[in-house]
């Protein structure tokens, strides 16, 4: 259960403003996932060489936009500038996860 921790962290400290796993391998991509969805509050993470992934991307992003979808293109300039001011740092160097861009 490695993202066991994850869940404990993401119950008790429901305030969660910063989260530093740099190195943590053993947690999942969901498992980071569920605890950005979980910690509304949070606003810099700290993710260098875990499996950071898609799922984790997707809920950063339904948490930004706080409507749990992609924004739209109408609340687009809104919904940015309230991520501007709100969120501080995604630092995701060396991730192993697996990320897809598409352009």
């Amino acid at each position: 259960m490695p993202d066991l921790g994850l869940q404990y962290i993401s119950k008790l400290c429901v305030s969660l403003r910063h989260l530093n796993i740099k190195g943590c391998i053993s947690v999942t991509d969901i498992g980071i996932s569920d605890l950005i969805s979980t910690c509304k509050k949070l606003n810099s993470i700290v993710v260098c060489d875990t499996l950071f992934g898609i799922y984790s991307v997707q809920a950063l992003c339904s948490a930004i936009s706080g409507s749990g979808n992609f924004p739209s293109l109408h609340s687009r300039d809104k919904r940015l500038k309230s991520v501007v001011s709100n969120f501080e740092m995604l630092h995701m160097g060396g991730c192993r996860g697996k990320l897809y861009f598409f352009y």
